[in-house]
């Protein structure tokens, strides 16, 4: 980072702060003729003693030398500026805007449609949020397909699948009663899986996906392997997006036996607020089978429903908190 930015970042956040928000933002003609000018014949440092010079806001100077940094093709610089400006005014459409810019042009599409998230989040024109929706999908589509890989922590639960004490010994050969049979213990996933988008126009998609996954408990006896399929139908909508999604999920344990099947349907509806922050709420039903023949009579019906929030960290990297409740 070269010092003319770092003397501008350091200057940025008292600027910002001292600027008044409802002020007006000047655009003299003159001196953006005299930028552009200066940046057609590559003499960046005459467009930034322009804009030093000019009439400007403080904040119109600031967003003036990203463009410039822009114009340069530093928009790794740019980047800088903007999400430092942002940080302390995250109202700052026009900067945002830019931002979005740069991240496009470093090819950071998951960054970028975060940050159109956000914009759409505090927009309520529907004009321009049918824009911004189309961006992202625009933006979606750079990225049809990828892989994705994560760790959870999984806190302990009841293994016995019983509701009565006359069903423990059939499960799994459990005896005693359901306050004698043992917690799994803390788990920790690792997941690895893959996924193809269908663009259907309108920003609608088609997810096909598909998981692997290996969760280790505290009691070993209950680790297990998973292998998951997926499907999920999105359509946006100017406050969030609706999602449809269906799943099937295999779960295999060292006892034969415990072998299950499970198939899923369910409706989530996803947002980003303000501070980029992305919500899900979701309900699902779902059906539980038994591999082994001789356990059909435990195959169950339930409902669950969940609450999801991440909080972006960077491209393709963010801390993601769940619940839920579920009744079988």
């Amino acid at each position: 980072m070269g010092i003319i930015l770092r003397s501008i970042l350091g200057l940025a956040l008292v600027l910002v702060v001292t600027a008044r928000p409802g002020a007006a933002q000047p655009s003299p003609e003159q001196t953006q003729q005299e930028v552009a000018a200066h940046l057609a014949a590559g003499d960046a440092p005459a467009a930034l003693a322009a804009i030093d010079n000019s009439g400007f806001s403080d904040l119109d100077k600031l967003f003036l030398t990203g463009q410039v940094l822009q114009a340069q093709g530093r928009h790794a610089d740019a980047i800088v500026l903007y999400s430092k400006i942002l940080e302390v005014r995250p109202d700052l459409v026009a900067f945002r805007q830019a931002l979005i810019r740069s991240l496009i042009a470093t090819g950071q599409w998951s960054a970028a449609v975060s940050q159109v998230d956000v914009l759409l989040q505090a927009e309520e024109r529907r004009a321009e949020r049918a824009r911004l929706n189309a961006l992202r999908a625009r933006l979606d589509a750079r990225r049809p397909g990828g892989l994705t890989f994560g760790v959870n922590l999984t806190p302990s639960t009841n293994v016995n699948r019983a509701t009565s004490n006359e069903e423990a010994p059939s499960l799994g050969g459990l005896e005693g009663t359901i306050d004698e049979t043992r917690d799994s213990g803390v788990g920790l996933t690792v997941n690895v899986g893959g996924f193809r988008r269908l663009f259907q126009g309108n920003g609608r998609t088609l997810e096909a996906s598909v998981n692997l996954s290996y969760t280790g408990f505290s009691e070993s006896a209950y680790n297990r392997q998973a292998v998951t399929a997926g499907l999920t139908y999105t359509v946006p909508t100017p406050e969030a997006r609706w999602q449809t999604r269906a799943t099937i999920a295999e779960y295999f344990y060292r006892d034969p036996e415990d072998q299950v099947r499970q198939y899923t349907l369910g409706q989530a509806r996803r947002w980003v607020t303000g501070s980029g922050r992305l919500w899900d709420i979701s309900g699902r039903v779902l059906r539980t089978d038994y591999r082994d023949a001789s356990r059909a009579g435990t195959d169950s019906y339930g409902v669950d429903f969940g609450v999801l929030t991440r909080k972006t960290f960077g491209q393709d990297r963010w801390l993601t908190t769940t619940a839920g409740l579920g009744r079988t």
